[in-house]
């Protein structure tokens, strides 16, 4: 059976951001785009920090759905930003990485599936920082632009009396190799041609293997979004594992945000 890469039903990982704003016109207000990992039994949402600057809102108060298509907002115990920027001073790669880290219980007493997150393995020891991807291998880009129009399906938020409703865009492309930044990595679009939308940053790179449940192997998360040139900047997976393995091991001692 032929199965479609792109389908909404797997895709569900994906999830628009929103956060408070401080403003009483527009109180809460979409920030950017953001996907759901596990590692080591710890639910986190992935999302860049720029997101939050570009637009003056509090990445304190967050609100994620809870699945693809649900109003309520996952529980955010922590914003561990601060943790990551304290473990990797020195790497410009982890600079605009925004990791929250949300309440397992939730997912518990919910209809979280296989679909709903990423699982990240832990990284093995010695292992390449690059991806274990040849040039031009196929690859895909999953965000949440607001004003390109490749559409594959929607999903919503309610935070409290606002509504709403956005544009999940899949983007297809391959694998362009890596750049002279620290474990960064570019992702060369296949059909944007040079349009520059905003909107993509926080988003997940994944590579199609219908072996996996799910279906979509996490590659890396976009950093930058195409500039004009068609080419995504994104993190590679395994410095996100390294990140997540200094993480978790303190998650315990965290105070929680709520």
């Amino acid at each position: 059976m032929e199965i479609d890469p792109l389908a909404s039903n797997y895709l569900r990982f994906c999830r628009p951001v929103c956060a408070e704003t401080g403003h009483d016109d527009f109180p809460f207000q979409r920030v950017g785009s953001g996907f759901i990992v596990t590692f080591n039994g710890h639910y986190f949402l992935l999302s860049t920090k720029h997101a939050f600057r570009n637009v003056g809102a509090d990445a304190r108060r967050t609100r994620i759905p809870m699945t693809f298509n649900d109003q309520r907002p996952w529980p955010v115990w922590a914003f561990t930003l601060t943790e990551a920027i304290a473990q990797f001073a020195d790497d410009d790669a982890y600079a605009d990485v925004g990791l929250f880290w949300l309440d397992s219980n939730a997912a518990r007493t919910t209809a979280i599936t296989d679909f709903d997150y990423l699982p990240i393995p832990r990284r093995p020891p010695n292992s390449e920082d690059e991806p274990l991807l040849a040039l031009g291998h196929p690859l895909f880009a999953f965000g949440f632009p607001d004003n390109f129009e490749k559409t594959s399906t929607k999903a919503f938020i309610d935070d409290e009396a606002q509504m709403i409703h956005t544009d999940l865009v899949s983007v297809e492309g391959k694998y362009d190799g890596v750049t002279a930044e620290f474990g960064i990595h570019l992702f060369k679009t296949a059909d944007m041609g040079d349009s520059d939308p905003n909107g993509f940053s926080g988003g997940p790179i994944t590579t199609f293997d219908s072996s996996r449940i799910g279906h979509h192997r996490l590659v890396g998360m976009i950093l930058r979004g195409g500039t004009g040139s068609g080419i995504f900047r994104f993190l590679s997976v395994n410095l996100i594992s390294d990140l997540l393995m200094k993480i978790t091991p303190r998650l315990a001692n965290m105070k929680r945000s709520l």
